[in-house]
């Protein structure tokens, strides 16, 4: 068991830590007065006794407001900084509302003004804004440090912290990491809009790994999403269901489900990625509508690899798309058959093995087995499909081939 999943685990059964809007307040000014090496006598001198200062520091107090503002003005806190760090907790809240209508520009909003606070609470806020710019190294530095201290955290905070690390874990494709990090956390504690992007993430989760349970999740975050009153949220899970028929070779449902649907957008993307896979390339061809990232990706490689080539490798999307899956695009940008084989051998299936991810593992086994099938015979795609299957492990795998 993690880390993270363990703390977690242990608060469900013991009684829940106290927290109030004091608690940030008192951390910060222990940090800043520690991080300037200075004594608790010095900052409390002529503003309140040296006794008061320390119960401020535990939290055991609720601070005067007029000594508070005379310590943080010592510590080189505006009183912008002050009100921004008794509003944190309402902001945190605020930012898992951004991230389920995708508003990154709060997030941003949200970073920029706590600039210089060194509490915790303002770190979860940094990690949601690094993960929103898709900096993985940033992002893991700040989960690095809040790791590192769960234990002194908030239910809530903890909560919130642990649905922004499973999205880390996502953009680092460990899927089953993410997973854990969510699985103990209590709706009844979390509020209504971390309960629905846990329930959203999940699914999405569930879809990238193409495991059979994704159905039940796809009908959990559709509930959630019409009783929270969040219906923008619906097209986006039908979205990821629809392709998650298209990977199976579910067509009627497919078909019924996007029979359902509003999104023009969508629906353009989701009939293109169907044709792409169907290998009706004249359908993707001749689909004039305007197309989501992943989608408009697939047409180019259809009409013009150089410009798909760099699509790819540049990845603008702003965002970590449960679709745009880099591994299966960078696979099909490549246009010799060796190149592919090697790929397949040396990237995509150790890779996707290590994420567990059952639909790219199928799909790189079914090519693997159409390329040996007109080169070098039965032998590679015999070992792949062993180590797959956790039968011959990776380093195995590529002796096999080399003496091939």
């Amino acid at each position: 068991m993690g880390r993270l999943k363990e703390e977690l685990h242990s608060r469900q059964i013991r009684r829940y830590s106290r927290d109030d809007k004091y608690e940030i307040v008192g951390t910060e000014i222990k940090k800043r007065r520690k991080n300037r090496s200075q004594t608790l006598e010095a900052l409390s001198e002529n503003v309140c006794s040296l006794s008061y200062l320390c119960k401020i520091e535990k939290n055991q107090i609720e601070p005067n407001k007029s000594f508070l503002r005379e310590i943080c003005s010592r510590l080189e806190l505006s009183d912008d900084k002050i009100d921004y760090l008794f509003e944190l907790k309402e902001t945190i809240a605020n930012i898992i509302k951004a991230y389920l209508v995708e508003d990154y520009g709060f997030v941003e909003y949200a970073f920029v003004s706590g600039e210089g606070l060194e509490n915790y609470r303002y770190d979860i806020i940094k990690l949601a804004y690094y993960i929103s710019k898709k900096d993985i190294r940033m992002a893991d530095l700040i989960n690095s440090k809040l790791m590192s201290i769960t234990t002194s955290m908030s239910d809530y905070d903890l909560a919130i912290y642990s649905i922004f690390a499973s999205i880390l874990a996502v953009l680092k494709y460990d899927f089953k990491e993410a997973l854990d990090d969510i699985e103990y956390l209590d709706p009844k504690f979390i509020g209504k809009e971390a309960t629905l992007l846990k329930a959203i993430l999940e699914f999405k989760i569930h879809f990238a790994m193409n495991m059979a349970d994704t159905p039940t999740y796809y009908e959990i975050a559709k509930k959630l999403s019409f009783e929270y009153g969040y219906y923008s949220s619906i097209e986006s899970l039908n979205y990821y269901m629809a392709h998650y028929y298209i990977k199976n070779k579910c067509d009627q449902s497919f078909e019924s489900l996007v029979g359902r649907m509003s999104n023009k957008k969508l629906i353009s993307s989701l009939k293109c990625i169907y044709a792409f896979f169907n290998n009706n390339i004249t359908a993707v061809v001749n689909i004039d509508e305007n197309l989501n990232d992943y989608a408009n990706v697939l047409k180019m490689l259809c009409i013009n690899y150089k410009d798909a080539k760099k699509l790819i490798r540049d990845n603008t999307v702003d965002y970590y798309r449960f679709d745009y899956d880099e591994l299966l695009l960078e696979y099909l940008s490549l246009d010799v058959r060796k190149h592919r084989y090697d790929y397949i051998l040396k990237k995509g299936l150790p890779l996707a093995t290590k994420y567990n991810d059952k639909y790219l593992c199928d799909y790189f086994i079914y090519e693997l087995s159409t390329i040996t099938k007109k080169t070098v015979g039965y032998k590679s795609f015999l070992n792949a499909y062993l180590m797959v299957n956790g039968i011959i492990e990776k380093e195995e795998l590529e002796v096999a081939e080399n003496e091939e």
